[in-house]
């Protein structure tokens, strides 16, 4: 199954990568609905773009790309990607974020974000069907 025409938010400090990204999502059938380079704008854009994937480099300019992305899909789920220095060696744990799916390090090149947004995106899906199942298994033990 083919994953195409996503939305996709990018956040990182470096504008030639957030171009690169956006040449490159292009070309794989995406659109990058939200370029920016701070945690701040990212939030900001995220919240009006509503996109359906998150990138988010490691550390931004105002606060860690998880952060940024946590509060980006604070009312909405949606998936994130990582992006972090290949020298980077903050352990993967420190980066929690309840639907970071996928690490990635830089340079990040078209032939990972192939298979990576397709199984982030799979993964998202079944994590969200496991959630509605989770919720309507409580309803059915607390309202028998």
């Amino acid at each position: 199954m083919e994953i195409k025409n996503l939305r996709i938010a990018v956040v990182h400090d470096d504008l030639r990568t957030l171009s690169t990204l956006n040449t490159a999502l292009d070309e794989l059938g995406h659109r990058m609905c939200v370029s920016a380079t701070d945690g701040q704008q990212f939030i900001a854009q995220c919240r009006s773009q509503r996109p359906d994937l998150l990138m988010v480099k490691g550390q931004l300019p105002d606060m860690y790309g998880v952060q940024a992305a946590a509060q980006a899909s604070r009312d909405n789920p949606i998936p994130i990607i990582l992006i972090v220095d290949q020298h980077d060696e903050k352990p993967i744990a420190q980066r929690n974020a309840e639907n970071l799916l996928a690490v990635l390090a830089e340079p990040v090149r078209i032939a990972v974000l192939i298979p990576t947004i397709s199984l982030v995106m799979r993964r998202f899906q079944q994590l969200s069907e496991l959630r509605t199942e989770k919720e309507q298994l409580q309803k059915v033990l607390i309202d028998p």
